[in-house]
């Protein structure tokens, strides 16, 4: 199956969705000029968050793998499919943005420093410094990687992108 992606009501991707064994494979791309963008699909008066599109060149690509109990969640009859830039949100009512399925839905703040601190919001990890704010994207590297931004929090390692 295939759905059409838009973006500020323009056709400007595709949603490729097929089975895979036991799990249903969803690959999208778009032609985006935006950093990051998250893929929402919508229907069944609900909206599921898919995930981060990752940015390659002037395209966004994104493939999950999901599970029959993950599938539960997700719309049984596809109304539509966007992509907006990270932090805005598809739904016009505050009813509607508590219908969001996303991984988790609270606020945290751990202070570092007065000056660095890290915030989760809305299912995306940020730290927070003088330089700026940047996305936080779990890793596990066998190796260093010179120039490559990491920063741990709650013992875990993340990979930090300027947003």
């Amino acid at each position: 199956m295939e759905e059409k992606i838009f973006i500020d009501g323009e056709e400007r991707g595709t949603l490729k969705i097929r089975s895979d064994g036991i799990y249903t494979v969803m690959e999208a791309e778009i032609f985006s000029n935006e950093e990051l963008m998250r893929l929402y699909v919508q229907g069944d008066e609900k909206t599921f968050s898919l995930g981060i599109m990752e940015p390659k060149g002037k395209k966004a690509v994104l493939r999950k793998r999901l599970s029959k109990i993950e599938m539960k969640k997700f719309p049984q009859n596809i109304q539509r499919v966007i992509a907006l830039p990270l932090g805005q949100h598809p739904a016009e009512s505050e009813k509607a943005a508590k219908d969001i399925v996303q991984p988790a839905k609270r606020q945290e703040i751990r202070k570092e420093s007065q000056k660095n601190y890290w915030i989760y919001k809305n299912g995306d990890l940020f730290f927070i410094t003088e330089e700026g704010r940047f996305l936080a994207f779990p890793t596990e590297l066998r190796k260093e990687v010179p120039g490559l931004r990491l920063k741990k929090y709650k013992n875990r390692q993340y990979m930090l992108f300027r947003y």
